[in-house]
């Protein structure tokens, strides 16, 4: 086989960057990015229908990744129309270009389209999102879906990586707190169940499914990334802290309901397809979390505790 030619909408986010890294020593790689464009990415408003056609039809891709999207609920409630531009729009006419060109799209959703009430949730059940990111996700999947057949959808948890700063994951952020008010106690969920994900696992799952499209293999529609270990956000924190040498002492567990906009309670996601390909090999995550840190150990955003050697 040639060379896959595979196109990253959205390359210079979180899992963009691992995904690029994973995928540039096999295949021929371009990305796109809109604000933060480095050398080896071609800057692009995917927003714009007309230059997102004239990006694909200069590169020719064998298959296309999306992972352009807001992931952040709460700017999802108080920003609805842009985050609708974002999720939804975007992607629709993304598969809408692939479609007219004959290209397969891999679009990137989440695990908030379920509700979080009846755990594990397989790829065939009915969505049920309980907030405007939810929402927004499951009715672009139902678009990117109805585009072509040649399309798929990848559901996955939270995820976090190698990382510049503490707000690129869901899962560092929650640190956040605890570095910005010195001596204060912080509190933490501790009772919603998370799933989290890292980037490195997810991104050689992704290879082995554009591999599998571009080969024209039979794939389900959705297929689903879960890694089987559980948290709640309080327990994060405290693998977190101790794995920078902090004492634990000042993350309590939130006496208050989490505040913004309603997260499920359990979205944890059953992955038979990845599964029956042996594909499900995720790094546990004290290990995980462990290189995340040490990423931004190195970029300055976050530093050890002073007695730790």
């Amino acid at each position: 086989m040639n060379t896959i030619r595979v196109g990253i909408i959205g390359a210079s986010g979180l899992l963009g960057r691992g995904l690029y890294q994973q995928l540039s020593s096999k295949f021929c790689v371009r990305g796109t990015a809109f604000s933060r464009v480095s050398s080896n990415l071609d800057q692009l408003d995917a927003l714009n229908f007309h230059a997102l056609e004239s990006w694909l039809n200069q590169f020719h891709p064998d298959v296309v990744v999306n992972l352009a999207a807001e992931r952040r609920p709460d700017v999802c409630r108080e920003r609805p129309e842009w985050s609708h531009e974002v999720n939804v729009t975007l992607p629709a006419n993304l598969a809408r270009i692939c479609q007219l060109h004959s290209v397969p799209l891999l679009h990137l959703s989440t695990n908030y389209v379920f509700d979080g009430q009846s755990p594990p949730y397989h790829p065939e059940d009915q969505p049920h999102p309980i907030n405007d990111y939810g929402r927004d996700k499951n009715e672009a999947d139902q678009l990117v879906l109805k585009a072509s057949s040649l399309h798929h959808c990848l559901r996955v948890p939270m995820l976090h990586g190698l990382s510049e700063n503490l707000d690129e994951s869901s899962v560092t952020t929650m640190l956040s707190p605890f570095f910005a008010h010195d001596g204060h106690e912080v509190f933490l969920d501790d009772e919603q169940i998370r799933y989290p994900a890292f980037v490195p696992d997810v991104a050689k799952v992704i290879e082995k499914i554009l591999v599998q499209m571009v080969q024209k293999e039979h794939l389900s529609s959705f297929i689903h990334y879960c890694p089987e270990e559980s948290f709640t956000k309080l327990e994060m924190g405290c693998i977190m802290l101790e794995h920078l040498g902090y004492s634990t002492h000042r993350l309590l567990p939130s006496k208050q309901p989490p505040k913004g906009a309603p997260r499920p309670h359990n979205v944890q996601l059953s992955c038979p397809y990845l599964k029956n390909h042996q594909w499900m090999n995720p790094t546990p995550f004290r290990e995980a979390i462990g290189k995340t840190l040490d990423s931004l150990l190195c970029s300055q955003a976050l530093q050890r505790a002073p007695s730790t050697p």
